[in-house]
């Protein structure tokens, strides 16, 4: 039900990603922005899973899910290691670069085949689950 309204989720998310890490470097706003980011991270961490579980084959689900959270932990480690040697204007800077690039690349993947079928595009499925899985054994009625 959640992945139902994953267009409208992507904007959002990519919105308040981009407002709270530019409000971010004045500040005065960095307490607000932090838990605006805070909110972005945790929408984020809970709707990727559930977006890999629709997307991916079977087979990959399980690696996919673990490279996700290795990720998120590389990340903090990454932005801890940066933060300690840099001032805190620059980290946010290179959390806004981090966010376009996040905004730019969530233009690129596909819709789920759930969010597809209730816009009854059947054949659109049909290709992207092609696609996706590797198989062209779908079936078609």
């Amino acid at each position: 039900m959640i992945l139902d309204h994953l267009q409208l989720l992507k904007l959002i998310l990519v919105a308040q990603q981009q407002t709270s890490w530019l409000l971010l470097s004045f500040l005065p706003m960095m307490y607000c922005c932090s838990l605006l980011t805070g909110i972005g991270i945790g929408a984020v961490s809970m709707v990727a899973p559930l977006y890999v579980a629709e997307v991916a084959a079977a087979n990959h689900r399980g690696p996919l899910g673990t490279a996700f959270q290795l990720l998120v932990t590389v990340g903090i480690f990454m932005a801890y290691s940066i933060g300690s040697a840099v001032s805190w204007s620059w980290l946010a800077v290179t959390g806004a670069c981090l966010c376009f690039l996040h905004a730019i690349l969530l233009l690129i993947i596909p819709e789920t085949p759930r969010w597809l079928l209730a816009k009854s595009d059947r054949q659109v499925v049909i290709q992207l689950i092609t696609r996706t899985h590797a198989c062209h054994n779908v079936y078609r009625n």
